[in-house]
């Protein structure tokens, strides 16, 4: 038998040719696009998943977080700083009862404490009175921010009543030591879960005693027994690294005033007083300059020897006032300057209120204090147990090209445009300040235990819950499900808002610094926000995109492996005629059709192996054993299941009928529209054979809807997702492979057309003979088929078109009408496969005989 179907090959040479090209594109094109898809898809999994990913997949926040999130799924960075408390320990118990969460790492930011330090000890012999001048300047980059501080004090002799300098003639008590006060972001964790999350415990310093949080840690408070303020002893770990960039300026001058000897320095005493004291010094030019300046990087450090100090003494000198709590900044939007490079663009609201703190800071942020009355605000006596180091953190640390959504970091920014709108070149990096209103803030440095954060801030202590959940390790719509699930549980059972993070990408957007107290304009801030759910969405249209393409090309490819069946099938009737009449049972036909099949689906099989196995062997991480198997099956079913359609028809054929009638049956067709030319003939010839013609239409139609919705792909990524970092570079990856793809299908709907086509002509040899014999010229001939082609091809066209708003309705939601334009454009192509399609059976119209074709009708 299978000699017979080699020699049967060989008599229609031409036919096998074809149908081995059609083999061709097909092995070439699922091997192509399978081998591409898969290594794409492996390196846009392993970027989003590895770049861009938060240590956490769900975050909660309280069911009122004012100004963290816009209402375009956009999340300013180190939002989570910004929030004091909202959520109570009852609810965090809650969270941490839900199946399916694995670590669930409460965030209580406490506010900023004010530590004092020292650089250095200087020794001033020389009598007399002194003017100590001392700076902090913040460099954030743009406009650096100076606070400056004057005081007068004294060396050597005493005023005889010493009992109120200050007050008496405007003079401190000064020991010569320079130093200051840092102020530190503080903030509690679950010790626990946060080891968990990030990794804290191993991030621990092992020097100067330095430990991690444990069980006998305790928070203990005491009340002043006459001022009735509050004390709170905590437990401190803190971090290694400083996040701001400040330099601090000291400079003591001497006053010229006489102050040698005792009856001197009383006379002086004397006329300070009577004169107005610091009213008076303020007028005196003074002499003799001493300056010293130091780094935020010192600051730091002396900070550190400190706490290190009060570690080897046993003493704890670093008492504080914990008078302000965080406050988030507020937005609004506002018309880009640039729309194709930033999309999206804001201002800062500034607050109304904080007159107390507009002689010192720019205020960017709403001022949030524990208590208007001072002596009701909490003071803190932290223990000091150990250091961290933050490069040590399980979290990506590259703020540049990381997602900026973790706590142990500043957010970056740049300054791109000045304050008229125009372009900064170079761009401008801005770095965090001190300035607890200000438009960056800084991370927590010192880390404490919920229990103190209870004791400071009362019944609902926690800003945010960061919760991990088990089983969710890759980036895909299994993972998504099942986080959606466990968001909507949590939001159930405590009423709060919880945020999936987990496909999040960094977006750049746009934000004006408008001019506040003591600060112009600054300008135009390029930040990297976090736009939630971008990188899950770019995952889903990869995904929809190569599946969609592998089964419209599977779709496709069966529809030409149908084509060339029934075609052989129609053009070998009288040979099957003959093989019954010589006794071959239905059975045994069957069977040839079907090894038929298998053979040529084998060879299509064995082409793509080799060049599976060559993008093997060039990338061995591309496809896996199963994956191979899968697309061998996948091969085989499509051409065993082009034999389907020909086994069932085989058992109907007459002999007799067949042998009558020769090898094309002409059957008489309806006409649909009277004929008055050659759209008339066209369409009465499309519609009769309507149920072969669909074929073809499917054919071109499905890859033209595929085309439209790339299109639209290709537009939106240049509209939203070229607007985040992560489309930079995942669109690139996705772009040309789905066009070559594209390309392949719209090649087999070609061969698909042509073959239709081809039987369709055979059939109509008698009419086109007539044609032929009433005087129509070869050019009218071929126009007719090429029309006909064309008119299939603008069928195919619509339909697509029509999957096409389908698809974008279900991808996206809308359609967007607004560039219908595309669907136009599109309808070109389907218009020129059909008319391809038809240029080879045109061909064969103009060598028909009109003698001979008259003879056969």
């Amino acid at each position: 038998m299978i000699s017979f179907i080699w020699k049967n090959w060989i008599r229609q040479k031409e036919k096998f040719i074809l149908l081995l090209i059609g083999a061709l594109f097909i092995s070439s094109g699922l091997s192509f696009l399978i081998g591409l898809s898969e290594t794409n898809k492996g390196t846009i999994i392993h970027m989003l998943e590895k770049k861009w990913r938060a240590s956490y997949d769900i975050v909660v926040l309280p069911a009122r977080s004012e100004g963290n999130m816009t209402d375009n799924s956009l999340v300013d960075p180190n939002y989570l700083s910004g929030i004091s408390g909202g959520i109570s320990l009852e609810e965090y118990e809650t969270i941490k009862k839900i199946d399916g969460i694995s670590i669930t790492a409460p965030l209580s930011v406490l506010g900023y404490a004010s530590n004092s330090f020292a650089f250095d000890k200087i020794d001033i012999k020389e009598k007399g009175i002194y003017k100590l001048t001392s700076s902090i300047i913040d460099h954030d980059g743009i406009n650096d921010q100076e606070i400056v501080t004057s005081n007068y004090f004294h060396i050597g002799y005493s005023p005889k009543d010493s009992s109120d300098t200050f007050n008496q003639y405007g003079l401190i008590q000064f020991d010569g030591t320079l130093g200051n006060l840092s102020r530190v972001l503080i903030a509690a964790i679950d010790p626990d879960e946060e080891a968990q999350l990030v990794g804290l415990d191993k991030a621990i310093i092992q020097d100067h005693q330095s430990r991690y949080f444990n069980k006998k840690d305790k928070v203990t408070s005491t009340v002043h027994p006459d001022m009735g303020f509050k004390t709170i002893s905590l437990p401190l770990i803190m971090s290694s690294h400083h996040f701001v960039d400040q330099t601090f300026h000291y400079t003591i001058e001497k006053l010229p005033l006489p102050f040698q000897t005792v009856k001197d320095a009383q006379e002086t005493f004397n006329l300070i007083k009577e004169k107005g004291g610091i009213h008076y010094l303020e007028t005196l030019k003074a002499m003799h300059k001493q300056t010293f300046s130091f780094t935020s990087a010192e600051s730091h450090q002396a900070l550190i020897e400190n706490v290190v100090f009060g570690f080897n003494r046993g003493i704890n000198s670093l008492e504080s006032l914990l008078l302000l709590k965080t406050s988030p900044l507020t937005y609004k939007s506002v018309d880009s300057p640039f729309q194709d490079r930033w999309e999206k663009a804001y201002e800062i609201t500034v607050p109304t209120e904080g007159s107390l703190y507009l002689h010192s800071y720019p205020v960017y942020r709403k001022p949030s204090l524990y208590d208007n009355d001072t002596s009701k605000v909490p003071r803190i006596a932290p223990d000091f147990i150990g250091f961290y180091d933050p490069a040590k953190l399980n979290i990506p640390l590259d703020p540049t090209t990381e997602l900026p959504m973790e706590t142990y970091r500043s957010p970056t920014a740049n300054l791109v445009l000045d304050h008229k709108k125009q372009p900064i070149n170079p761009p401008t990096f801005i770095k965090a300040t001190s300035n607890p209103f200000g438009y960056i803030m800084q991370p927590p440095v010192m880390l404490t235990t919920l229990e103190a954060a209870e004791a400071l801030l009362g019944e609902k202590p926690i800003s945010s819950i960061r919760i991990k959940v088990d089983g969710v390790e890759q980036l895909n719509e299994k993972s998504q499900t099942k986080l959606e699930d466990i968001a909507k549980e949590i939001e159930k059972q405590t009423g709060l808002k919880a945020t999936i993070t987990l496909g999040s990408s960094p977006q750049p957007v746009l934000i004006h610094i408008p001019k506040v107290n003591l600060a112009p304009d600054l300008g135009w801030i390029e930040q990297p926000w976090i736009k939630t759910g971008a990188s899950i969405s770019i995952f889903k249209e990869t995904k929809l995109g190569y599946s969609g393409i592998i089964g419209c090309l599977l779709f496709v490819s069966l529809m030409y492996v149908f084509a060339t069946n029934l075609v052989s099938f129609l053009a070998r009737k009288k040979q099957f005629a003959v093989l019954s009449a010589l006794g071959w049972k239905t059975k045994q036909m069957r069977k040839m059709l079907f090894i038929e099949s298998l053979l040529i689906g084998s060879i299509v099989s064995f082409l793509t192996l080799i060049v599976l196995l060559m993008m093997k062997i060039r990338n061995p991480e591309s496809l896996s054993l199963t994956s191979f198997l899968l697309i061998m099956i996948f091969i085989l079913f499509i051409y065993v299941s082009g034999s389907f359609w020909p086994c069932y028809h085989i058992s109907k054929l007459q002999p007799v009928q067949v042998m009558k009638a020769g090898e094309v049956s002409v059957k008489r067709h309806s006409r649909l529209v009277r004929v008055r030319g050659k759209m008339g003939i066209v369409i009465n010839s499309v519609f009769s054979r309507w149920l072969r013609n669909i074929v073809s239409i499917l054919a071109i139609s499905l890859p033209s809807a595929l085309l439209i919705l790339f299109i639209f792909v290709s537009i939106k990524m240049d509209g939203t997702l070229f607007t985040s970092w992560l489309g930079q570079y995942v669109a690139l990856e996705v772009k040309a492979p789905h066009y070559i793809s594209i390309a392949i299908a719209f090649v087999i709907a070609i061969l698909t057309t042509a073959e239709m086509m081809w039987q369709n002509l055979l059939e109509r040899t008698s009419e086109i003979s007539l044609y032929k014999a009433l005087g129509w010229k070869d050019g009218m001939i071929r126009k007719l088929v090429l029309l006909e082609g064309a008119f299939i091809g603008c069928i195919s066209g619509i339909t697509g078109i029509i999957f096409a708003l389908m698809m974008l309705k279900v991808m996206y939601g809308s359609v967007p009408y607004h560039q219908f334009w595309v669907f136009g454009a599109a309808l070109i192509f389907p218009i020129l496969v059909g008319i391809i399609g038809a240029w080879i059976p045109s061909m064969k119209a103009l060598k028909i005989d009109p003698n001979a074709g008259l003879k056969a009708g």
